[in-house]
């Protein structure tokens, strides 16, 4: 299955990596990093690097967003425009 588990789908990086038939092994290569580093990245027991994020922007045409999860969580409906964010306790508007 490209190197990546089979049946697990839980992050945008993993669907695209499935669509594009991109294994670890394969992005490690082009990347220059092992593939322990690029599955864990992939995986998420590893964070990204901000190089491994303007990287894939240049070279891939992925957002750092996507890459790390926040446009599919903006975009798949986890975040609402009208939500608000709660202010800290104790402060007010003004201050």
């Amino acid at each position: 299955m490209n190197g990546l588990k089979a049946g697990i789908m839980d992050s945008p990086m993993r669907r695209y990596m499935l669509a594009a038939g991109l294994s670890c092994r394969a992005l490690a290569r082009e990347m220059g990093k092992s593939k322990s580093s690029v599955a864990g990245k992939v995986n998420g027991s590893i964070p990204w690097q901000q190089s491994d994020l303007v990287w894939l922007a240049i070279h891939r045409n992925l957002s750092p967003g996507y890459v790390l999860g926040i446009d599919a969580y903006l975009t798949d409906g986890g975040w609402k425009p009208e939500t608000r964010i709660p202010e800290p306790a104790g402060t007010r508007r003004g201050d």
